[in-house]
């Protein structure tokens, strides 16, 4: 069975690992296509990258994928550099993925001395990618990729988001078991542990000057059916002992018909649990009616 590596490198001392939830659903995606993958969390691990190159070297992918947010970028360009300095390593293909990247695709593959760079939304592009390699076949119509083709940055045209989020397998929560993060999420207080993160709505309608959703999701708002997203929440229930629930969401109290079908979901099952929305809500969409809901369900 074919190897895929995927890495999140180290992290600032400021700020605590989580759950790479962007990992674990591309990891989710190649899996449910006959690959097998791995996936480095060197915030978790705490270990240095001279650990990582000889697990590489040891694995022997048929690609190794990078993902950084812009405060990781510098760890991101440390350690892709190494990977291709190494002898044993340096023909195996480097894709970049991530907020940073996504953005700044040439300059990230030049720093990075990658050969790809996926743009956005990246399940859908990362399997092309990996099937292409795998069977050789040309690169010019992968919708939101960046390659490296002699001196040049060849960059595809842009993909279209993925309509139907109820189409995506839940995270590979196998390779990110999110109980044994630290129960320190982004320095966020909890009540019960231990708690995993989960997303039931991709971006955003508005247009924030301080916030990367407006672009990375091209404005545009999907949400996940309340049937969906709860059962992943009581998955993580039954197999990790999940007892506090946070939703990364940028926009979550949006429509607040979504908000109303999760909490009834939740309480028709019965669930004894916590929730929690770390990025906030906006205020102005917000009412006593909903509150109430969400309180009942267990915000």
């Amino acid at each position: 069975m074919d190897k895929i590596v995927l890495i999140r490198p180290l992290f600032p001392r400021f700020l605590q690992p989580n759950p790479p939830l962007g990992l674990g659903y591309l990891a989710a995606v190649l899996e449910k296509n006959g690959y097998k993958v791995y996936i480095i969390d060197c915030g978790l691990l705490n270990i240095n990258y001279e650990k990582v190159i000889d697990y590489l070297i040891k694995i022997k992918p048929i690609l190794i994928g990078i993902t950084s947010l812009t405060v990781h970028y510098n760890q991101m360009k440390k350690l892709s550099n190494l990977i291709k300095e190494n002898s044993e390593l340096k023909d195996i293909p480097l894709v970049l993925g991530g907020v940073h990247v996504t953005f700044l695709p040439e300059t990230s593959i030049k720093e990075c001395n990658a050969d790809f760079c996926i743009i956005g939304e990246g399940e859908i592009t990362l399997l092309e990618l990996v099937n292409a390699i795998k069977n050789k076949t040309p690169l010019n119509e992968i919708k939101g990729l960046a390659f490296k083709q002699n001196d040049d940055i060849i960059i595809n045209e842009p993909r279209d988001l993925i309509e139907n989020l109820d189409e995506l397998p839940f995270p590979a929560w196998h390779l990110i078991p999110p109980n044994l993060y630290p129960q320190d999420p982004h320095g966020h207080e909890y009540i019960r542990a231990p708690y995993a993160p989960i997303m039931t709505t991709r971006g955003c309608p508005f247009k924030c000057s301080y916030c990367a959703s407006t672009n990375f999701w091209k404005n545009k708002f999907r949400r996940r059916s309340p049937k969906n997203v709860v059962d992943e929440i009581e998955f993580l229930m039954k197999n990790f002992g999940i007892r506090e629930i946070h939703i990364w969401d940028d926009n979550f109290t949006l429509i607040k018909n979504h908000v109303i079908g999760i909490c009834n979901e939740i309480i028709k099952r019965g669930l004894d649990l916590k929730l929690k929305c770390p990025n906030g809500v906006r205020v102005d969409s917000l009412d006593e009616k909903l509150l109430a809901k969400m309180k009942k369900a267990g915000f």
